[in-house]
């Protein structure tokens, strides 16, 4: 995903890590990219929580402390 969609759609490239010659990042192209992607993101996850699983709404906290001390972990 991050392939797709970092690279091919945003056109954001960071250097090659290892030896040889550093390469210059590549920036985000168009800009606005950087806010809609993120955006659209969002709204489809919360799409998805609203309509097939809405026990997983909220942040989690709680539901991860009452499995911790009830559930047995």
């Amino acid at each position: 995903m991050i392939r797709y969609v970092l690279g091919d759609l945003m056109h954001l490239h960071m250097p090659p890590t290892g030896e040889g010659r550093p390469q210059p990042v590549t920036y985000p192209w168009p800009w606005w990219l950087v806010l809609l992607v993120p955006t659209l993101g969002g709204l489809v996850s919360g799409l998805i929580v609203f309509s097939l699983g809405p026990e997983a709404e909220g942040h989690g906290t709680d539901a991860m402390i009452r499995a911790f001390h009830r559930g047995g972990g």
